[in-house]
């Protein structure tokens, strides 16, 4: 009973957050209103920009009615949330409390983030709540149990990720740092509701393992800046182990998928969440190759370069999720996954022997320098190592047009 009357206290907190919102943006709307309509008459004047205390001043009546109205919503978001996850039958009841209050937090926050993105100042008040309700909630929840990276996601990257947004501030750290966790934790510990157990297990682990691919670019971005966040990743061999191992993480939590009817069955319903996981591999992989080439450490017999290969087949195979899916979905995802593949299908192709992927455009070996010279420089130096001699000129005019084929030759 005790952690129930805390999380409605808490819940009141946030009805007095939500009030303090809707009272500024009523002014921020009756101030823009204010200029906007005295630009239309031609009466701008020191009085429209610096108003007097009038302007400002709210009655009592007005207050409650907005009070009121606040603490109607919260009470009807948080009646919503308790009968959508329940407290009885929750491995932690009294947790339960708490997370049912950072849920309708976090719908507010989901919200405001569409006006302004989340790591604006504006919204750190909904932010420190938000750490308030989880520190309280997560102290009732067994260490070893991973519900509570189920917490971290909700109330720390969902707003990021529904807008697979990762800011340019000092915030992205902690971004990335919580990625990783709830990666781990899902991986090494086991969640003890049931309920959670098989909601979240096959959901969350794609849309973190995709953002993360997103996100942990921006440790390179906050830096002395480089032209491409890659300048600074391929002298970063930290970067590159820990890509492999959550690429190792996201393959342990697929073997486990596949003898799981629940999954199963889950992805048939939405291929959209498969596809996605499929992305998020391809993505991290991605730049662990590109991780090996610029560093000429590249092999044809290399597990992530096969892991690679054998993932972008099969995002394009006639057995692929991509083909059940809307147009959207397709869209958002081909430039990390389409584009960037054509590149490597071209130097496994060319080098390794690796049979052409059906949806990836070879490109010939200057073509690459449109990724950046880097990419041209370390493939000539490959070429040296890993191909036969009377092999090594044709990859470099594979690919060129007729006329330059020719030239190439008579050199």
């Amino acid at each position: 009973m005790i952690h129930f009357i805390g999380s409605i206290i808490l819940l009141a907190l946030v009805a007095i957050a939500l009030l303090g919102y809707v009272v500024f943006f009523r002014y921020a709307l009756k101030y823009s209103f204010g200029i906007f309509s005295a630009m239309l008459r031609w009466r701008l004047n020191r009085e429209i920009f610096f108003p007097g205390g009038g302007f400002w001043r709210i009655s009592k009546n007005q207050m409650l009615s907005l009070g009121m109205i606040c603490v109607l919503i919260c009470l009807c978001s948080y009646t919503y949330e308790r009968n959508r996850w329940g407290v009885k039958g929750s491995a932690y009841p009294a947790a339960r409390n708490y997370f049912l209050t950072g849920m309708v937090l976090l719908e507010y926050r989901t919200v405001g983030a569409v006006v302004f993105a989340p790591e604006r100042a504006i919204w750190k008040p909904t932010l420190w709540l938000q750490r308030l309700i989880s520190a309280v909630g997560e102290t009732l929840i067994q260490e070893d149990d991973a519900e509570r990276a189920i917490w971290d996601y909700f109330f720390e990257l969902a707003p990021y990720i529904n807008r697979i947004h990762a800011p340019r501030t000092p915030e992205v750290y902690h971004l990335i740092d919580t990625s990783e966790y709830v990666l781990e934790r899902l991986v090494s510990s086991k969640i003890h509701d049931i309920q959670f157990r098989e909601k979240f297990q096959f959901i969350i682990y794609p849309l973190v393992g995709l953002y993360y691919g997103y996100t942990y670019k921006g440790r390179y971005f906050l830096r002395p800046q480089p032209k491409r966040y890659y300048e600074g990743f391929h002298k970063d061999p930290g970067q590159y182990e820990r890509l492999k191992e959550v690429v190792d993480w996201m393959l342990l939590k697929e073997s486990e998928w596949q003898n799981h009817p629940l999954v199963q069955e889950h992805f048939e319903e939405n291929p959209d969440i498969e596809l996605v996981h499929l992305a998020a591999v391809i993505i991290l992989l991605h730049d662990i190759v590109r991780y090996q080439v610029h560093n000429l450490i590249y092999t044809c017999d290399d597990r992530y370069v096969n892991l690679y290969h054998k993932y972008v087949g099969r995002y394009t195979s006639a057995e692929s999720p991509y083909y059940r899916v809307d147009r959207t979905m397709q869209k958002r995802l081909d430039s990390p996954v389409i584009y960037h593949g054509a590149t490597h299908n071209f130097i496994g192709h060319t080098l390794c022997g690796f049979p052409k992927l059906k949806g990836y455009n070879i490109r010939s070996a200057r073509d690459l320098s449109g990724d950046g010279m880097e990419w041209y420089k370390a493939y000539l130096e490959l070429n040296k190592k890993l191909v036969e001699p009377e092999k090594q000129q044709e990859n470099l005019i594979r690919g060129l047009p007729v006329e330059a084929k020719k030239r190439s030759r008579a050199k």
